[in-house]
């Protein structure tokens, strides 16, 4: 599962070969929360688990790290699409 997850998000951020390949505007980013979760394809396997490791849902940790990490994702998305003032 965590291949073929990888190769999905893979291809839906690949503005050259993947899914947005012919969309020629700047309204859609993709946030690879997936990626954040496994360390940035540290593992195919979320890095931050809970019930120790029990359960694939991401623990507290994983999900601040993601919040850390979205807000500059999302300053950065909004200056490319040219919405902020």
């Amino acid at each position: 599962m965590g291949r073929r997850a990888r190769t999905f998000n893979k291809w839906l951020k690949d503005t050259d070969n993947g899914w947005l390949s012919s969309y020629n505007l700047k309204n859609v980013v993709i946030f690879d929360y997936y990626d954040i979760l496994t360390k940035e394809g540290k593992s195919n396997w979320a890095e931050y688990p809970t019930k120790d490791g029990q359960d694939s849902h991401p623990s507290s940790e994983g999900n601040t790290i993601a919040a850390e990490k979205f807000v500059p994702f999302l300053n950065k998305a909004v200056r490319r699409a040219g919405l902020s003032s």
